[in-house]
């Protein structure tokens, strides 16, 4: 990838949620960023961040740049929000299903300031495993606050589809996706348990074209890639933050909302479209 004679050269490397195998690659590797994929350095949360406990293992070993994707996130999916709703996707007074909120805390007010008349928070149905969603913000920060002390030392294999889990799709949850046109949020937690998905409006990240493929064969009218559109491919916020890192030579809590913005013009960023039927 080129951008203003500035040449990138990307490698992915998975470990499958290893932990120590993956410092000991960040270790041995040669690179000027890494990027992060399937964990994250800290939930969010009102105004405070909660550390997670494996996340944090990563940073303390490794001293070179490393992104986790949680500074350039707001921007791309808000864009995505916003696209989405320029292009009339958005039903009237939709119901939205949001994955994970302390992923993406932003998506849930964009939803709501984009015409949602309910937002149902998945995080414990999703991350936990039980069969609750929260309708309230306040009712889920209230159970965010008493909880996240724990939760953010339980180790990410336990949270969140890694490795070949990401490929498997077991079907949950089947009167929520239903009451909901809207589905938002990670895409690996939106994998591994999304139902039927028929008319439902995707806003997600990471799209591969057989990713592309799955939501089609699920039914989704369609789907918003925040990560931008490749080439039919949508990469994680990690991978373009970590770019946008190498681009700068700065760490990503150094680059600013208005450098980050300018970094996504300068690759010609645009969230990825793809309608299935109309």
């Amino acid at each position: 990838m080129k951008v203003n004679s500035t040449t990138f050269f990307i490698k992915r490397i998975g470990t499958d949620g290893d932990i120590a195998r993956a410092i000991k690659l960040l270790k041995d590797e040669e690179y000027d960023v890494a990027g992060i994929g399937g964990i994250n350095f800290y939930y969010h949360l009102g105004k405070k961040k909660y550390p997670l406990v494996d996340g944090q293992k990563i940073k303390k070993e490794i001293l070179r740049p490393i992104a986790d994707g949680g500074f350039i996130k707001p921007v791309l999916d808000l864009r995505a929000v916003n696209l989405t709703q320029k292009l009339n996707l958005f039903p009237p007074n939709f119901t939205a299903l949001l994955t994970s909120y302390l992923d993406r805390p932003w998506l849930y007010e964009g939803l709501i300031n984009a015409g949602a008349q309910k937002v149902f928070i998945g995080d414990a149905a999703f991350a936990l495993k039980l069969p609750l969603f929260f309708s309230r913000q306040k009712l889920f920060t209230l159970a965010g606050i008493l909880t996240l002390p724990l939760l953010r030392r339980i180790p990410i294999k336990f949270l969140y589809p890694l490795g070949v889990k990401q490929e498997k799709n077991i079907p949950r949850y089947s009167k929520i996706f239903a009451r909901c046109q809207v589905v938002a949020g990670d895409f690996h937690f939106l994998r591994r348990y999304c139902p039927d998905l028929t008319g439902k409006v995707i806003i997600t990240t990471t799209l591969r074209e057989e990713d592309i493929l799955f939501l089609k064969g699920k039914g989704a009218f369609g789907v918003v890639g925040s990560g931008g559109d490749f080439r039919g491919i949508s990469p994680g916020a990690n991978l373009l933050e970590a770019l946008a890192c190498a681009y700068f030579m700065k760490n990503p809590g150094e680059i600013t909302k208005e450098e980050y913005a300018n970094f996504l013009e300068a690759i010609s960023y645009k969230p990825l479209v793809q309608i299935f039927s109309k």
